[in-house]
């Protein structure tokens, strides 16, 4: 790639994922395990119920419910009982009773409530489940020996449970299965079995970095690591290349005579995400590196390290490898 006079690659790659699984999925499961919230009319002022629906591991069910006009708050649901797209529940101790069934996309649940003497239609619609804490989180993190940049992938689905998953060049390590995500208020913690390590720390006030102690557990070091958000795509900017010793020789694209225009505008389809499996922008010219542009900053460091990603470098060439000669 660096013998031609001028050159830009755009390096993708495509990742399997293989599922194994001992089980199927029927060919509709209805998504009820969510946050459900609606407004119940009254004879005196509407009411507001939310609604939250969990399954265990065994496939138990389970509910709260919270209605503020009453300053009730996260009530235990005694009676909940599902078949197919039918759901039904009973709160005795508000003498609440509602029938309904699962309406169209699982976008809603529509029936009847039951209160006392009165019957009343009610609408459950799913309420978003955004925590303001989700998303891509990237920190460094001081190891004896070398420099770790860690991403945490943070996500929720409708009823809040939290799942994670973290990303390390230096450890190989993509899409690891984070354990025992929880957040009660500013504290976070999480875990990982197969990195032998959990973290502990806080949210700051406006909920924009976290920090806290990181803990290997068979080494028994713990390091403090302070986590920020990746920025969003549409803020991605090109920067010179980092020297690794990896055999790239590095350059400025103005001692090139390159046209800095032309990366602004390979940069401008990205920020439109016109290249969603792109992983990496390299721009070489006249014999050097130039550019690098990771759109995706928690593959960092894979593509141009062979020690840590010959892997990934295979996957690179037998893969995605789209080249444009100007």
């Amino acid at each position: 790639m660096m013998q031609k006079l001028q050159k830009i690659a755009v390096l993708g790659i495509v990742w399997l994922i293989i599922l194994i699984g001992g089980c199927e999925k029927p060919a509709h499961d209805p998504q009820i395990f969510q946050r459900w919230q609606s407004v119940l009319p009254a004879p005196a002022v509407p009411i507001s119920i939310e609604l939250s629906i969990r399954q265990s591991g065994d496939g138990q069910l389970s509910a709260n419910i919270s209605i503020p006009e009453e300053n009730i708050d996260n009530l235990p649901v005694t009676q909940i009982h599902r078949d197919g797209d039918q759901l039904s529940l009973a709160v005795p101790e508000l003498a609440l009773f509602f029938n309904g069934i699962l309406g169209e996309a699982d976008a809603f649940i529509t029936g009847d409530a039951v209160r006392g003497r009165q019957r009343l239609p009610l609408v459950l619609n799913k309420q978003s489940g955004e925590t303001g804490m989700t998303g891509d989180w990237r920190g460094t993190l001081r190891f004896p020996g070398k420099l770790l940049h860690l991403t945490i992938e943070l996500s929720s689905n409708w009823s809040g449970d939290l799942s994670g998953k973290f990303f390390s060049p230096e450890l190989n390590a993509q899409n690891v299965p984070l354990d025992d995500v929880r957040i009660n208020g500013p504290a976070i913690e999480f875990s990982s079995h197969l990195l032998d390590g959990e973290f502990s720390g806080k949210f700051n006030k406006n909920k924009n970095m976290f920090d806290g102690n990181w803990r290997w557990q068979r080494a028994e070091i713990s390091n403090k690591i302070v986590f920020e958000p990746v920025p969003p795509l549409d803020s991605l900017t090109w920067q010179l290349p980092e020297s690794l010793n990896d055999g790239w020789e590095i350059a400025a694209p103005e001692s090139t005579a390159l046209k800095i225009a032309l990366i602004d505008s390979l940069l401008s389809a990205l920020r439109r995400n016109e290249f969603p499996d792109v992983n990496s922008l390299l721009v070489a010219h006249r014999g050097k590196l130039v550019v690098e542009i990771y759109p995706e900053i928690s593959r960092r460091g894979m593509l141009r390290n062979l020690d840590n990603a010959t892997l990934g470098i295979t996957a690179l060439l037998c893969g995605i490898a789209i080249e444009k000669g100007y």
